[in-house]
């Protein structure tokens, strides 16, 4: 969905960015995926409804059935989630069938844009234009005169010890994470923290 944003919109750059673990209430997709959450809580629904497409060792053994069985269970969600209100507003949910191409080489050119276009980690969604005008068309924004390669480089908290500024541990409360520029320095800052 985020991809057709982009392309729809024809966007250089397209960012979403969530809290980090710690920080969850202030996160707004959580917030609002919180009564969605209540409301599946203790929900059921059996995932062999229209029969079972799996042998005893738990592998698909009818693609029909299964789809059959993940429609019904899609459908489901959806009518469970048209029922709820999101900041005073209605739920508007429906399943969609996926779509019926199992080309080999639609798949591989959809893997090979992926790799150009997105860069993802857990808290951060990045994707953006390339410089080739033939693939992605005319830029828009001055983007690269602040971002060279267009992607945001990863956060890095550092900390000062005595032989000098080294890589915090994940859930270490020492050190501060650098800002946009500092990261931006490249070269010398990856000499100092391989150090």
């Amino acid at each position: 969905m985020l991809s057709s944003i982009f392309g729809d919109f024809n966007l250089d750059a397209l960012f979403v960015v969530t809290n980090a673990p710690g920080r969850s209430a202030y996160n707004r997709v959580e917030r609002r995926m919180a009564p969605s959450s209540h409301e599946l809580a203790g929900l059921i629904w059996p995932y062999e409804h229209y029969g079972s497409h799996l042998d005893s060792y738990g592998k698909t053994v009818d693609k029909d059935l299964e789809k059959k069985n993940f429609e019904y269970a899609g459908t489901t969600l959806a009518s469970v989630w048209k029922s709820l209100k999101v900041d005073s507003y209605d739920v508007d949910a429906e399943y969609i069938a996926p779509k019926e191409d199992d080309s080999d080489d639609a798949q591989i050119l959809i893997n090979d844009w992926y790799c150009k276009h997105v860069r993802e980690s857990q808290y951060l969604l990045q994707i953006l234009k390339c410089s080739f005008k033939d693939c992605c068309g005319q830029t828009r924004s001055s983007l690269r005169s602040l971002l060279p390669n267009g992607f945001l480089p990863p956060s890095i908290k550092l900390q000062q010890t005595q032989n000098g500024l080294k890589v915090s541990q994940v859930n270490s409360e020492d050190g501060k994470y650098l800002n946009l520029f500092a990261r931006l320095g490249g070269g010398g800052l990856k000499k100092l923290i391989l150090a």
